[in-house]
């Protein structure tokens, strides 16, 4: 409970630095996109707290600290590469404590899978009644990649968040197999995850 506490300290922590550094750099808070926020919907939709802690823990966060990973090598400044590698610190801890969680709880009891499995099919049916990845922040995630906004530039850009999406779902397929997902399963949820809408979360 103690730990469940202080990941809540955290997360209010990522969401003042992220805005007062949003505010700092002068180009204010945007919106949120229809997926993100359908995303963290879908947590709270669940039946029980495992199969929201599967969700956020190994499939959310564990795709988020790419996300971070990605936003500090691009970082156009190091006080923003450092906030990114903060969160990172911080969002590697709820990670552990996921892994252990629904690594315990799936060696106990294997049916869990079909379950976990069910979450993941459930939450990308949710997604989908968004509108997809916002193309903003595809924008932004190109124009970072690729230093600057030029035709070459913007076509590098693209590359590397490509590369970042490969990423994203090789990492989630380790995780998913160091909790105890065989490895077609393992496959099967992170495309689930990472699949027709891109999801950070």
């Amino acid at each position: 409970m103690l730990f469940l506490a202080s990941q809540v300290e955290d997360e209010a922590r990522h969401v003042e630095v992220f805005t007062k550094r949003a505010l700092a750099n002068g180009g204010g808070l945007q919106y949120v996109s229809a997926a993100t926020e359908w995303s963290l919907k879908s947590l709270l939709t669940q039946d029980n707290f495992t199969d929201a802690s599967f969700l956020l823990h190994i499939l959310g966060e564990g795709t988020f600290m790419e996300l971070l990973k990605y936003l500090e090598e691009v970082s156009p400044d190091p006080v923003t590469a450092s906030i990114f590698r903060m969160a990172r610190q911080d969002e590697g801890r709820h990670v552990g404590y996921g892994v252990s969680h629904i690594a315990y709880h799936l060696k106990h009891d294997p049916d869990l899978v079909g379950r976990l499995h069910q979450a993941a099919e459930g939450r990308a049916a949710f997604l989908r009644q968004a509108s997809g990845a916002s193309p903003f922040v595809q924008h932004a995630l190109a124009v970072l990649g690729g230093g600057g906004t030029s035709p070459e530039q913007i076509a590098r850009g693209r590359e590397r968040v490509k590369e970042l999406y490969q990423e994203m779902h090789a990492t989630r397929v380790r995780r998913l197999l160091q909790v105890g997902f065989d490895r077609d399963v393992a496959d099967r949820i992170s495309a689930l995850h990472g699949g027709a809408v891109p999801n950070f979360m």
